[in-house]
């Protein structure tokens, strides 16, 4: 229970640092394309059940059209961005930290186990240049 609260706590810490960042995001997605900034992926839990997390689109296309790469989708994806809507989900208590750190490369269902490691150390990467960018613009 206390270790549930001190996730949503810095899930929730984390969002409002990033706010800025998501707007600045949101508004180059629907700029760019239209169609919802946010999507859904399923994915695998550490239980071995499914939850649908958040993410930034980074697709573009529809029914007619083949779905193809955005180029701000493909800078989320470079620096690993789009994943970071995934803390709303550990606002909402469908995962945890420890699980939305083996969510870091994307596994589609069923996923194979063997990435989580790697996608540990990518999530954690990721944060440290997010991190690192924003304290280069905060500085200036």
């Amino acid at each position: 229970m206390v270790r549930r609260s001190l996730e949503a706590t810095f899930a929730v810490v984390l969002l409002a640092l990033f706010a800025p960042l998501f707007w600045l995001i949101a508004l180059a997605i629907k700029l760019e394309s239209p169609g919802p900034v946010l999507s859904r992926q399923p994915r695998l839990k550490k239980d071995g059940g499914t939850v649908l997390l958040w993410n930034f689109r980074c697709f573009a296309g529809g029914v007619t059209e083949q779905i193809h790469p955005t180029l701000v989708g493909r800078f989320l994806r470079r620096f690993r961005v789009e994943e970071m809507p995934m803390l709303l989900n550990v606002v909402r208590g469908d995962v945890s930290f420890n699980e939305v750190m083996r969510f870091g490369d994307v596994l589609q269902i069923p996923g194979p186990p063997e990435r989580y490691e790697r996608a540990v150390w990518i999530v954690l990467l990721s944060l440290l240049v997010v991190l690192f960018v924003l304290a280069v613009l905060l500085t200036r």
